[in-house]
């Protein structure tokens, strides 16, 4: 067994508007990595990723980047060493789809866009069998989960 004393990725989640934040995966390796990078479906979906907001007042909410769908293909990239991975996503859109409307209840909010200071962070997790709706999997993905530092988001 070998023992990964160091990450071969890093997250970082950067804010980039009221709506719109950026996830960067980059590849501190010196060899390339196969990477699930996001889901082809009516629109992109983010599977990999999860994204944990807690506002001043302690409240905490885990937004999933991904719902149900008819169709889909998911997307692997190889990501080159020192290459970074970008996503550009709207936060406030995932945030109000059905997924995670019982995550904005529960704060007692309607939408992402009623509170005006939040701190984020993001995970991007693979772990080979945990997605069901995969018909295949790639056997050479990287696998593991890593998560962002924090960041501060202010309307």
């Amino acid at each position: 067994m070998t023992i990964q004393t160091e990450q071969p990725l890093s997250l970082a989640l950067t804010i980039l508007n009221q709506t719109d934040i950026k996830l960067a995966l980059t590849n501190r390796s010196n060899t390339a990595l196969y990477l699930y990078s996001h889901v082809e479906a009516e629109e992109k979906h983010y599977d990999f990723f999860h994204i944990e907001a807690r506002s001043l007042d302690g409240d905490e909410m885990h937004f999933s980047l991904y719902e149900s769908r008819l169709k889909s293909a998911p997307i692997v990239k190889l990501l080159a060493a020192q290459d970074t991975l970008l996503h550009t996503i709207n936060l406030v859109h995932w945030a109000n789809k059905p997924v995670n409307n019982e995550e904005l209840r529960r704060a007692e909010l309607l939408s992402l866009s009623d509170i005006s200071t939040l701190r984020l962070r993001a995970m991007y997790r693979y772990i080979p069998g945990s997605n069901p709706a995969f018909k295949q999997e790639y056997p050479h993905v990287w696998t593991g989960s890593i998560v962002s530092e924090w960041a501060e988001y202010r309307k």
